[in-house]
């Protein structure tokens, strides 16, 4: 069961959006262990949770315990605050929206805290490449510090 955390909704405005028009929501996605999976945009939730679960390149999904969702009045605001979150907050499984060398990283570290905390690799971690050497490689992380 995933669990979700409504944080920051703006109250509405006078003469604004009415309750049954969308809001452009910036979400993230955590483990079981508090780790940030994924950070994304969009303005319907219910229907993109549904395609990530659906569809391939989402591999964070199965590992998702809860996921927090910030509501923002403009779709440009939204966008701004997922690109920072995206570079500031090193999410495992973001690709896009950072340097590649940055994105493989996060997932190292995720991927060393998550054998930390478990005694094991998650199944199905091999997808990104170069994941092979990470457990055991030559490389340390400060490990479910």
């Amino acid at each position: 069961m995933i669990h979700l955390a409504y944080v920051a909704l703006p109250p509405g405005r006078p003469g604004g959006r009415s309750v049954t028009e969308r809001f452009t929501v910036v979400y993230r996605a955590y483990d079981r262990f508090n780790l940030l999976l994924y950070v994304g945009i969009t303005g319907n939730f219910v229907v993109r949770l549904s395609s990530h679960a659906e569809g391939s390149g989402s591999e964070w999904v199965g590992y998702v315990d809860w996921i927090e969702i910030k509501r923002y009045a403009t779709r440009a605001e939204a966008l701004a605050a997922e690109a920072t979150a995206i570079l500031d907050e090193d999410p495992a499984f973001n690709i896009r929206g950072r340097p590649r060398e940055q994105s493989e990283q996060a997932f190292r570290d995720w991927l060393h805290r998550h054998s930390a905390l478990t005694g094991h690799n998650p199944p199905g971690a091999g997808w990104w490449q170069d994941t092979e050497e990470v457990i055991g490689g030559p490389r340390e992380c400060e490990a479910a510090a």
